[in-house]
């Protein structure tokens, strides 16, 4: 069975990591998941960007080709409290750790 990513988890996800994304680094993190993990299905598309970005404005920021969080409000967002409500059940542990690797060695 294929598990879907939500582009708004993976992108709260690697803004509570890193401090911003380029649009070229989520299309290679989105083929890299996609080959990478075979029972992993992920959108990174921009327009799923476009969407996750203009459904959650207190989280993100699009600033020209960068993806940020939100400077007023966007850290108390990415905490551990917020992805267990906002996201609960949408992925283990094991696969949480296997995508912050892939982001970490995408995005520097």
């Amino acid at each position: 069975m294929c598990k879907i990513i939500d582009t708004d988890y993976l992108l709260a996800t690697i803004l509570s990591i890193k401090d911003s994304v380029s649009f070229e680094q989520l299309w290679e993190l989105n083929t890299t998941l996609n080959n990478d993990l075979s029972d992993v299905a992920v959108d990174m598309s921009i327009p799923a960007i476009r969407r996750a970005v203009k459904l959650h404005p207190a989280i993100f920021v699009r600033n020209g080709v960068y993806i940020r969080l939100n400077r007023n409000y966007g850290k108390k967002y990415v905490t551990e409290e917020f992805f267990n409500y906002e996201f609960p059940n949408t992925v283990s542990k094991e696969l949480k750790l296997k995508i912050c690797a892939i982001i970490d060695n995408i995005i520097p």
